[in-house]
């Protein structure tokens, strides 16, 4: 693949790779893996930085600041880690895995999703536990929509959306418009709405304005699938990521593929050649011309993988768009 920078890999299937947001330059990126590890990358240099070892498999991983990551898993446990010292502090605990977070760096939030059928949200400041949500399932994704909406995607398709200065209440409580388990959710730059995907190679998008005519805007399209002689396997996308402000949408499935929408024109740009295993995760950097994939397969039904990929692309320029 042309423009391709291949990173240190994890030794089992990696679960998250973040671009810094603070890094303009977006030099450096960060994964988090089945192995129990956290790497720090900078890419353009192609070298590994950092790898700081946690004791159990983490799931997610954030950037709390330039500097310091913030992961959580199946010890359900959540860690602040040094990643120039290697120091790594428990801050929360949940009852069960800890399988998506989110930092908000303007407030100083930190929120954590869990199995456990909760969200937490800590003041980093203090160290206090501000809001504790109970909710009808375990969570499975989390995302900003904008500065201050935060929507947690759940089992059985349960979408809720917060406002992060008051917690005490949903916004609104949803059920995705697709039919199967949700995989992951990503806010529109524009701030309008979502994307949603699920594990029948499906993806949604959806808008936040309850009125009539906006909701009836809503669309979903089908992706990461290959025909047969006598019928389609859909495969599960695990991964969204948009461009920059430019409203494209990066999607990545257990196809071992990742292909880019135009969701204006809700016409396909491209399909990249495909990778050696699944991708489970997908950032874009600040300036939208790179993407980051986290690739493996296997470890979350117990298979240990023999390792996990990281690789940086060049995003392909728009060229005519094929037909969905």
């Amino acid at each position: 693949m042309a423009q391709a920078t291949i990173l240190e890999p994890h030794n089992a299937a990696v679960s998250a790779v973040r671009f810094n947001p603070f890094d303009e330059e977006s030099h450096y990126l960060i994964s988090s893996s089945w192995d129990g590890s956290i790497k720090l990358y900078d890419h353009h240099a192609n070298i590994s930085a950092a790898t700081v070892k946690t004791n159990a498999p983490l799931l997610d991983c954030g950037w709390e600041d330039t500097g310091v990551a913030i992961t959580g898993g199946l010890d359900r446990r959540l860690y602040r880690i040094d990643l120039s010292t290697g120091n790594i502090s428990a801050i929360a605990r949940h009852e069960h895995a800890i399988k998506s977070v989110l930092c908000h760096r303007q407030t100083g939030s930190i929120l954590s999703g869990s199995w456990d059928h909760t969200v937490q949200a800590l003041d980093s400041r203090s160290g206090e536990i501000f809001a504790h949500l109970n909710l009808p399932g375990k969570v499975f994704s989390m995302d900003f929509i904008g500065s201050n909406t935060v929507a947690v995607a759940m089992s059985e398709r349960h979408i809720y959306l917060y406002d992060l200065r008051d917690l005490r209440e949903p916004l609104q409580r949803r059920i995705s418009s697709l039919s199967k388990f949700t995989r992951c959710i990503r806010g529109m730059p524009s701030v309008e709405g979502y994307a949603v995907s699920s594990i029948d190679g499906r993806v949604a998008i959806e808008f936040l304005d309850p009125r009539e005519e906006i909701q009836a805007q809503t669309f979903a399209f089908k992706s990461h699938r290959e025909a047969g002689l006598t019928y389609d396997t859909a495969y599960p996308i695990n991964a969204l990521a948009f461009q920059g402000t430019t409203g494209n949408l990066l999607t990545g499935g257990s196809d071992n593929q990742v292909i880019l929408w135009d969701l204006s024109s809700r016409k396909k740009i491209k399909s990249l050649p495909k990778f050696g295993d699944a991708v489970q995760s997908l950032d874009t950097d600040a300036s939208g011309r790179f993407f980051a994939a986290g690739l493996g397969s296997g470890a979350e039904v117990g298979k240990q993988t023999s390792e996990g990929s990281v690789i940086v692309c060049a995003i392909p320029e728009r060229k005519s768009a094929s037909t969905r």
